[in-house]
């Protein structure tokens, strides 16, 4: 029988991560559990709750999503082959100003990625040739074993 708990580092943390999660989660279980009750268990503030219930979305948040939107625009007019370098250029020449880094950060937080297309290669070997084959004649024994006298070997 076990004698202690044995608690991990950072196992106290709860798997919703983002507040505007675990606001969602209260907002869902509200029925069956206390509000404030929740709000001490998944450590954050009941005013902080209420405050997102009657204000659900940010004048940054609105701004984010119509950037967001126009991102996926010039990603969809690019055939998916931008990157945050050339959106961003795109976007200051439609008169919208946003950061490289901001839209990077935006397209990774949406999961858009560029297209990475492999680049040509040129085959050099062609094995289809009509040309003669040099003769195996060590039969892929290169070991140099005394009979042969120095110098007779080469691979």
């Amino acid at each position: 029988m076990l004698t202690h708990v044995c608690w991990f580092k950072k196992g106290g943390q709860h798997l919703l991560q983002g507040r505007r999660a675990v606001y969602g989660f209260i907002k869902e279980h509200r029925n069956q559990f206390p509000v404030e009750k929740m709000c001490k268990v998944l450590q954050v503030s009941a005013s902080g709750y209420y405050y997102w219930l009657h204000h659900p979305v940010s004048l940054r948040e609105q701004k984010e999503q119509e950037l967001v939107v126009q991102i996926k625009e010039v990603y969809q007019q690019s055939k998916c082959r931008y990157g945050s370098p050339r959106i961003s250029f795109e976007l200051r020449e439609q008169g919208v100003r946003a950061s490289r880094p901001r839209v990077a950060r935006l397209m990774q937080k949406h999961q858009i990625q560029s297209v990475i297309r492999k680049k040509y290669r040129v085959q050099t070997t062609d094995s289809s040739h009509a040309y003669t084959v040099a003769e195996n004649h060590l039969a892929r024994d290169f070991q140099a074993v005394r009979p042969y006298p120095p110098d007779q070997l080469h691979v």
